[in-house]
C-alpha cells in the first residue's frame, strides 16, 4: 500500500486530499494543528487514516511525525505540504505586526521545508518520491496585483523558490518536486468565498502528481490545480 503525508488536514483542502488519497489507495498518515493542545497520541481514523498532532512550525511534532510514519509504514511515497495560514490578510503597511508576518513566514515558507527535511530519508525509500508544495497565485511576482497580505504572498513566493531549489537538489535522486496553485477554494481560509470546491482542487492536483508523467519545473511558471500555467 502507498503511503502519504498530508499536513492542514483540519478542513479544507487538506481534508480533501486525506479523501481523495484514501480512494486511491493510500494509506494517509495526516498532521492536524488541532490536535497540538489536546491528546497528542496517533489516532487511528480508519485502517487507512492515522491522525497526528502537527504544528509545522515545532520540531518536535515534526521530527515525532517521521518517526511515527517510520515505525508504522518504514517508507512515504507523497509528501502534500498543504498546512498555511493567512492572518493579514487586507493589513495596510502602517498596521502591520512584524510578529504576526514572521509566524506567517514560518508556518508557509519554512513550515514545508522542515517536513520535507524529516521525511525525505522516508521518500528515498519509497516508490514514488513526491513532493507537491500547496503555493498560490499570490506568490507570483509576475501578476502581483496586491497592496496588502505581505507577509501570505512574501510567503508563497518563497515557497515558490524553495520548490525549485529542492527540485534542483533531489531530480537527481528520483523526485519529483512541485508547487501548485490550488484555486480559489471554497475553503474557511478563502472566507467560503471561492468558487471551487476542495474535493474538485485534490482530484485534481493528485492527478497531477500520481498519473501525469512526473513534473518538472520550467522558466514559464507553476501548475495549477486545472493543468494551466501560472507565471513566477
Amino acid at each position: 500500500m502507498p503511503t502519504a503525508v498530508v499536513t492542514g488536514t483540519d478542513h479544507g483542502l487538506g481534508r480533501a486530499f486525506v479523501d481523495e488519497l484514501v480512494g486511491r489507495g493510500f494509506r494517509v498518515f495526516a498532521g492536524s494543528h488541532g490536535r497540538v493542545e489536546g491528546d497528542a497520541t496517533p489516532r487511528e481514523i480508519s485502517a487507512a487514516v492515522t491522525e497526528l498532532a502537527l504544528d509545522v512550525t515545532d520540531p518536535v511534532l515534526v521530527q515525532r511525525l517521521a518517526r511515527t510514519v517510520e515505525e508504522q509504514a518504514g517508507s512515504l511515497d507523497l509528501l502534500v505540504n498543504n498546512a498555511a495560514v493567512n492572518p493579514d490578510k487586507g493589513v495596510p503597511l502602517e498596521e502591520l505586526d512584524f510578529d504576526v508576518v514572521k509566524h506567517v513566514l514560518d508556518v508557509n515558507a519554512l513550515g514545508p521545508l522542515r517536513m520535507t527535511q524529516a521525511l525525505v530519508p522516508l521518500l528515498e525509500r519509497g516508490a514514488q518520491k513526491t513532493i507537491v508544495n500547496v503555493s498560490s497565485e499570490a506568490g507570483s511576482v509576475a501578476t502581483c496585483g496586491r497592496s496588502s497580505w505581505f507577509g501570505y504572498c512574501m510567503s508563497k513566493a518563497a515557497l515558490n523558490v524553495q520548490t525549485r531549489i529542492l527540485e534542483n537538489y533531489l531530480v537527481s535522486r528520483g523526485f519529483s518536486v512541485f508547487c501548485v496553485h490550488p484555486g480559489w477554494l471554497k475553503t474557511p481560509m478563502a472566507d467560503f468565498e471561492g468558487p471551487v470546491p476542495p474535493e474538485e482542487s485534490a482530484a485534481s492536483i493528485a492527478r497531477l502528481a500520481l498519473d501525469e508523467p512526473r513534473r518538472r519545473s520550467d522558466a514559464s511558471g507553476f501548475p495549477v490545480y486545472d493543468g494551466t500555467v501560472h507565471p513566477w
